[in-house]
């Protein structure tokens, strides 16, 4: 291996894989937060500008219409 195709695989790699862990963290930590609101709450606004949103934790969610 040359020291140029070298440089090329370690650009092809994140330069922080903790970054790239705690990103998809935070996507599944949202959805499961998405999910309990949709199943625990009941309240909600009408929907504005096509989307809904929950009075108790203020999550907006689209109306898919």
């Amino acid at each position: 291996m040359t020291k140029a195709t070298a440089e090329a695989v370690c650009l092809e790699t994140p330069k922080n894989p903790r970054a790239a862990m705690g990103e998809s963290l935070r996507n599944t930590l949202q959805t499961l937060a998405m999910y309990r609101c949709r199943w625990i709450h009941r309240s909600i606004s009408r929907p504005v500008k096509g989307k809904y949103r929950c009075w108790h934790c203020l999550r907006e969610f689209e109306t898919g219409w």
